[in-house]
């Protein structure tokens, strides 16, 4: 029976460093993609996955399991993340071009993306508000629970409940009009 997050990352505390290596073989591509749907940026976003585990590594941060261990990381990378965002860009929002995606990112993306329906879904809530994309990546990529996802993003149970309605209904809709474009209509 392998180990849990939470007691690989107690046997760290406790000095054995190897350890944070399966930690981030479990959580680095997740936590990518999760921090990609925030800066929109994959490189970006690899180096904020990176220094998110630099931060467990250097500052031996204590986790005190007032959620699962999974939360916390995601936390402390969304934190990282809109830092980020605050200090490279001057009115925080962030264009998303074309011209700003690599062929590496698309390869990247079908990687991980195995259905062309997770795909689709991931493109187009690339078009969302960012707090509605990262409520549905949460919820519906990583399959946190409400409680998880009201931690992660530092807002209410109700807030997430409201958030993850109004990003299903505005999703909805522009599945409809990618639907309705794309047949010609």
């Amino acid at each position: 029976m392998l180990p849990t997050d939470e007691e690989l990352y107690h046997k760290y505390l406790l000095g054995d460093v190897e350890v944070i290596d399966d930690l981030l073989i479990r959580h680095k591509e997740g936590l990518t993609w999760f921090l990609y749907g925030v800066v929109h940026n994959m490189e970006d976003a690899e180096d904020l996955m990176m220094d998110t585990f630099a931060l467990l590594l250097a500052k031996r941060v204590k986790f005190h399991q007032k959620s699962s261990f999974k939360t916390w990381l995601y936390g402390i990378g969304r934190m990282l993340a809109r830092n980020y965002l605050r200090k490279h860009s001057r009115n925080s929002m962030v264009v998303l071009e074309d011209e700003q995606i690599s062929s590496n990112l698309v390869e990247l993306e079908m990687d991980f993306l195995v259905k062309e329906r997770n795909r689709k879904l991931m493109l187009t809530m690339k078009q969302l508000k960012p707090e509605y994309a990262e409520v549905l990546y949460l919820s519906f990529f990583e399959q946190m629970s409400t409680s998880e996802i009201a931690k992660v993003m530092k807002c209410s149970i109700k807030q997430v409940y409201n958030m993850t309605e109004r990003a299903k209904k505005q999703l909805k809709e522009l599945a409809d009009d990618n639907l309705s474009i794309g047949s010609g209509s």
